[in-house]
Order: C-alpha cells, then structure tokens, then sequence
C-alpha cells in the first residue's frame, strides 16, 4: 500500500495535479493547510518520502516537523509522528474510537509513533486541529473558547 498517488522521485506534483487528484476533499486540505501557516506559522514544503511513502506536503516550525499531507484519489493521508506525552494528551480529548484505536496499536519506534491516517476515515478538521495543538503546545487548543465561571457565596446569616 501506499500512503501517496505520486510515488516517482522524478515525477514531483504541482499544486494543480494535487488540487485534480483529491478532488472533494479540498476544501478541507486547504483549511487545514490556511490552519497551519496563518494560525500556526508553519512552513508548507514538498517532501518525497521514498517510492512506498512517495511525495507529500509537509509542515514544520521551527525546524520541526507537524505534520504532512499525501494526496490521494479523492482523499489524502494525513502522518503525524506522536511522541508518548502527545498520545497520553490525545486519547484524553479525542473520543474516535477508531482513531483511538490506531494510535493505540501502532508500533513504537525511537521517534515517536508514526500515524497514518486517511483523511475519509476521521473527517474531521477539528480532530486534526486538535492533534497539532496537542503535538504543538500539549493540551490546551488555540481554537477552543475558555469560559470562566464564578460561584457567589451569599454571606453566611448568624
């Protein structure tokens, strides 16, 4: 299986070829991708990740890698690689019993954990949003309003 349609190290994609191939969906690659540079001041580039992953957009601050999109018929795979702290966080906030479950059963290595996740399977820019906040800044979202609630005590009668 392959996570990209664009497998060929020769053959890198241009934005119009992206836009053809995953159709429907991009509308929400595009939010996310605005997500990403506006909100979170990544950096967008093109990355080839050998002829089984092929190439994807990645995104990085600060030298670090967030989180990279591969295009698909359709859809695309969305990777991020997780550390322990990032997972603990995230099966805390996110109740996708299927996501859940492929965080939970995906091998370890000395990096952190490498998820795949078809963007079909989820469907949701929330759920992605919330991961890269997690992976960035631990377990508070930018994008979730805090409200703080204040009880009055009415003074004690002798």
């Amino acid at each position: 299986m392959s996570y990209s349609f664009f497998c060929e190290r020769k053959l890198k994609p241009s934005e119009e070829q992206i836009v053809e191939l995953i159709g429907n969906k991009y509308k929400q690659w595009t939010e996310l991708d605005s997500y990403l540079i506006k909100t979170i001041g990544a950096k967008r580039s093109y990355k080839f990740y050998g002829k089984n992953y092929g190439w994807a957009i990645g995104y990085s601050k600060s030298g670090k890698s967030i989180i990279s999109f591969f295009p698909l018929l359709n859809d695309f795979t969305i990777q991020m690689i997780l550390k322990q702290k990032h997972e603990i966080d995230i099966i805390k906030s996110i109740k996708n019993s299927e996501l859940l479950d492929l965080i939970k059963n995906t091998p370890e290595i000395h990096e952190g954990k490498w998820i795949f996740i078809k963007y079909s399977e989820i469907n949701s820019n929330e759920i992605i949003k919330r991961m890269i906040d997690i992976k960035l800044i631990g377990g508070c979202p930018r994008y979730t309003p805090y409200i703080v609630i204040s009880i009055l005590t009415p003074p004690l009668h002798s």
